[in-house]
């Protein structure tokens, strides 16, 4: 019994961190990468500025900037991917648990 609230317990904690990490993945890609991807789109059509600064300003971006962000957001997936089959696991084994559990309890149940 205590078993099963813990293990329920830690489901809810596994589910906030999935939901948590779901929301910093949305603010990296709303709040940091679209914009920049944005700006970018308006630097390289030289709307709000032209030169070599803007060049190098988009290459910087390009190259350094808009990859970095994105490995980020790659990461934070692979960390919500892997806590997802950490959670399968854990659910798997849990229920595996109980089945021996329940046949050891049904054969102590029949000796006596």
């Amino acid at each position: 019994m205590l078993q099963s609230v813990l293990i329920r317990l830690a489901r809810q904690v596994l589910q906030s961190v999935l939901t948590a990490l779901m929301s910093q993945f949305s603010l990296v890609e709303d709040v940091i990468l679209s914009p920049t991807r944005a700006d970018l789109q308006a630097v390289t059509g030289g709307s709000i500025w032209r030169g070599d600064g803007a060049d190098a300003f988009a290459q910087e971006l390009t190259s350094i900037m808009i990859p970095n962000v994105g490995t980020i957001g790659t990461l934070i997936k692979t960390k919500h991917t892997n806590l997802e089959r950490a959670a399968d696991i854990i659910t798997t084994a849990d229920n595996q648990v109980s089945q021996v559990v329940n046949g050891l309890a049904d054969t102590f149940a029949s000796i006596y």
